[in-house]
């Protein structure tokens, strides 16, 4: 295990063209609170009534209840949201049952709906029951305040699809999140509704459960450690990098951190070891045949065997994640301060020139699409690689 000082040298290479701004973002609406999770949950319902799909919630405990709750300017006497336990996930939400309870302590009767024997809304009377009704229906107007709610929607559903036709466009841009965006690239590129329905949840409630192994990303909540309020029209958010990519790459980084928070803006929070890219692979993409190849002194390494190993990997359908010091990508020989501070993605096209030492290879990085060509001497190829990552997406 490396020391904490040397970590902040690994795996923080932004975009050398972008500028990048530090500041802390501003807390405005706490996404745990009980009364704006149960608003959540609505909106959650309404949406995936329209859009027929299942839902999944992450509450703390089984049963969050508010009074004189607002939907839409209605106010609610009081609401009930209770789950049935270890019953979080995959919920059907297209149709719903009338159910009653009674209270024999407190000698009150409530009416309310239900949904797949999993989720229940409990109400004080039928016009609040009838006023919840409207509203996941889409009767009715919707005030739902996102929780990045300085974004623009339209936008980020456009760069969605865009993302889904080239999953290459992802940019980490000035961020330190090369790892994630190897990640965000990988569910684009082989999950593309997943990948939507990704980026919209947390956009639309910083949680969300990814595709059938409703692996949970909720990134961390605190003055210092969220990343959903920062306006994407100020100084302070990072140059030039797309809401959609920032909302992805953020909340993943933000979420599986488990020391550091990431406030979505640079500093020790942001990197990735070979180990949290691992994890991701095998937990939140199921990934099979997951083998760690590097080394981060670059001891032990025959980087022009390994090249060979990686490209033929490549050919038999593994994913290849390079870890490298960026100035390869510059063909820069640069002796002093060689180190590993970057993930870029293989994609094949290899091409060694014996007689000029030259390497041409295709790779993903900084949303340059998935496949640009880059070519270097063979001598910054040795010198500045550190091996690689190799997965089967299934």
């Amino acid at each position: 295990m490396l020391p904490l000082s040397s970590y902040s040298t690994f795996f923080v290479q932004a975009d050398p063209s972008t500028e990048f701004k530090n500041d802390v973002a501003i807390t405005e609406f706490d996404e745990d609170d009980k009364e704006r999770y149960i608003r959540k949950v609505f909106h959650k319902i309404r949406n995936a009534r329209k859009e027929k799909r299942t839902i999944d919630v992450a509450m703390s405990i089984y049963v969050y209840s508010a009074y004189n709750f607002n939907l839409n300017g209605y106010t609610l006497k009081r609401v009930i949201l209770q789950m049935k336990i270890y019953s979080y996930s995959d919920i059907d939400v297209s149709s719903y049952k009338d159910v009653d309870a009674y209270n024999p302590i407190i000698g009150l009767s409530s009416t309310g709906i239900q949904f797949d024997d999993k989720l229940t809304l409990y109400f004080d009377n039928e016009d609040d029951k009838q006023t919840v009704i409207n509203y996941i229906n889409g009767n009715d107007s919707d005030d739902f305040i996102p929780a990045f709610s300085h974004f623009d929607e339209k936008m980020i559903d456009i760069e969605i699809a865009q993302r889904q036709n080239n999953p290459g466009l992802i940019n980490q841009s000035s961020t330190p999140l090369c790892g994630s965006a190897i990640v965000g690239n990988l569910i684009a590129k082989h999950y593309k509704t997943d990948f939507k329905y990704l980026v919209k949840d947390l956009f639309f409630y910083a949680e969300a459960f990814f595709g059938t192994t409703n692996y949970l990303i909720k990134p961390r909540n605190s003055i210092t450690g969220q990343n959903y309020h920062i306006n994407p029209n100020d100084g302070f958010y990072p140059s030039g990098m797309p809401q959609s990519d920032y909302v992805l790459l953020t909340s993943i980084k933000n979420s599986e951190n488990k020391v550091f928070s990431y406030d979505g803006l640079g500093g020790v929070g942001g990197i990735a070891l070979p180990s949290d890219i691992t994890s991701l692979l095998l937990k939140m993409l199921k990934s099979k045949e997951v083998i760690d190849i590097t080394s981060f002194l670059g001891t032990g390494l025959d980087e022009m065997q390994l090249l060979s190993d990686m490209d033929t990997d490549y050919s038999g359908g593994y994913e290849c994640i390079m870890l490298i010091d960026s100035n390869l990508l510059s063909d820069d020989f640069t002796e002093s301060g060689l180190r590993p501070n970057h993930w870029i993605n293989y994609r094949g096209g290899l091409s060694i020139d014996t007689i000029n030492s030259k390497i041409t290879f295709k790779l993903f990085t900084w949303g340059q699409g998935d496949g640009k060509q880059y070519t270097v001497k063979q001598a910054v190829f040795e010198k500045h690689f550190y091996g690689y990552i190799k997965a089967k997406i299934v």
